[in-house]
């Protein structure tokens, strides 16, 4: 009876073991890439993503690999902020982006202007015209720079790059970044920024909350009549205006 349970036991398994391979080799077979398709919005075309992502129709759909391709979108594309792969059986790759938003321009080393996002991604090179689009962000040099990777600077200034990554995401997600024109971390205490063209705006350098400056300030500017220009001054405990 022991012999017999222990036969039936592995015949069984084997059955499904025979049935797994059946089932991979019915993906491998039936299974491929007939259609891409791309949701999100971003300045490349979606022939531009599907190259990036080198996916080719007549691919095998499951062997395409989602988080390495992912990876090669973004990388190749710096726009793009996300990329994500789903499969929609029975042959359908969809890919979802998100696009970057450029938050501000600073120089390069050999002089160059870079456009960067909230969290400091290199997005593209040009000339002074950029000035005029984002706000121009001065006291760090861009060190290496390439579209698409990480901003990088000298260890004297990696502190301060911390706090502009801190400011920048406080004040997108406050969506404050279309008031700036200019952030100034050249100081060795204090961040200058003008706001709505007719605030000057100090900040200490160096902050555990960023938001909480952030909201303060857009009270402030708030609060002020249109026709008000000065100071605002959120260094120490509490917020002050200086008139022109």
């Amino acid at each position: 009876g022991e012999t017999m349970k222990k036969g039936s036991f592995l015949k069984n398994y084997g059955f499904l073991i025979c049935m797994l391979i059946g089932i991979v080799a019915g993906c491998i077979v039936f299974f491929r890439v007939e259609k891409i398709t791309i949701v999100g919005s971003t300045v490349y075309t979606d022939e531009e993503i599907i190259a990036a992502a080198e996916v080719n129709p007549g691919d095998n759909l499951f062997l395409v690999g989602t988080v390495q391709t992912g990876r090669k979108i973004t990388s190749r594309l710096p726009y793009i902020d996300t990329a994500s792969l789903n499969r929609a059986l029975p042959d359908t790759l969809v890919i979802t982006v998100t696009e970057c938003t450029p938050a501000g321009v600073l120089k390069g080393e050999e002089g160059a202007w870079w456009v960067v996002d909230q969290a400091c991604k290199l997005l593209e090179q040009g000339g002074s015209e950029l000035t005029r689009q984002y706000p121009q962000i001065t006291g760090l040099t861009a060190l290496m720079p390439a579209a698409g990777s990480k901003l990088a600077v000298s260890v004297e200034e990696s502190a301060k790059l911390d706090s502009l990554k801190q400011l920048l995401t406080a004040l997108s997600e406050r969506e404050l970044l279309a008031q700036v024109q200019a952030i100034d971390l050249s100081g060795t205490s204090e961040i200058h920024m003008t706001y709505e063209d007719r605030f000057s705006v100090r900040l200490p350098l160096y902050s555990d909350d960023f938001h909480l400056l952030a909201h303060t300030l857009q009270e402030v500017a708030a609060y002020l009549n249109a026709g008000q220009t000065g100071t605002i001054d959120l260094t120490g405990a509490q917020a002050r205006f200086i008139p022109d």
